[in-house]
């Protein structure tokens, strides 16, 4: 179906987000999902509520930021209208978006954050993986160029190391098996006694650490990240992050 423009009268499609001759909004569609903030307040509750570092992230809501490298959305209460901007690295202000129409004007700066969001947490990946090929021993080919002897005199001395803490540790088991192997079967022929107290030691047999609540089997694990958008972000801050491409429009 086509539809008038309001603000040149041109007639477009109604599937159109924007009319294509003025770029002016189509007020009739919808164009956020459930969940996404449609006002500048919703924005920022929507970013406190999830933790988002915004302005680490150089986005600045509801403010008329001027120093460059930002990205902003805020009212200009003269005009009654909503102002989407980017203020490039020479200071310079590309406008993305201005007029009357809150949600739309939310949802396009919402869109870049969420954009600028999901830059950060490539770049942070990118680096864990360099930090990890530079660490100590990852390269190989270095430590295999500079003498061939020494790597294997190295894991030979490891391997040797390791079979004796082995040695050891079976030999200790062994003779804790040896005094209570006897104590189980004793336990078993007059009843089945579920407790076992060595002498001088007092220990349980199915040892998990005297936690009432159960078995410990480590620590808790901790996500770094959730690469879901809606989850909360968890993640430290690196300084190192450059943001946007500041020297185009959007």
């Amino acid at each position: 179906m086509q539809i008038k423009c309001e603000y040149c009268g041109n007639y477009f499609s109604d599937k159109e987000e924007v009319c294509p001759f003025c770029n002016a909004p189509n007020d009739g569609i919808i164009r956020t999902g459930s969940g996404v903030p449609t006002t500048i307040e919703g924005l920022k509750e929507y970013v406190k509520k999830h933790g988002i570092p915004a302005e680490n992230l150089r986005f600045f809501i509801g403010e008329d930021y001027k120093e460059p490298k930002a990205f902003g959305i805020y009212k200009d209460e003269e005009l009654g209208e909503f102002v989407v901007y980017k203020n490039k690295s020479d200071g310079s202000r590309a406008v993305r978006y201005q007029g009357k129409d809150e949600a739309y004007a939310v949802n396009e700066i919402y869109q870049k954050l969420k954009e600028e969001i999901s830059n950060y947490k490539s770049f942070e990946n990118d680096k864990k993986i360099k930090s990890s090929s530079q660490a100590p021993g990852s390269n190989t080919s270095a430590q295999g160029s500079s003498g061939g002897k020494k790597p294997n005199k190295f894991v030979e001395k490891i391997i040797t190391i390791a079979i004796i803490i082995c040695v050891l540790l079976f030999l200790t088991r062994g003779c804790a098996c040896y005094r209570v192997i006897p104590n189980i079967f004793n336990g078993f022929s007059s009843g089945y006694s579920t407790d076992y107290e060595d002498s001088g030691n007092s220990w349980s047999f199915w040892s998990d650490d005297d936690d009432d609540d159960g078995w410990s089997w480590g620590s808790d694990s901790d996500s770094s990240w959730d690469s879901d958008w809606d989850s909360d972000w968890d993640s430290g801050w690196d300084s190192d992050w450059g943001g946007s491409d500041w020297d185009s429009d959007w």
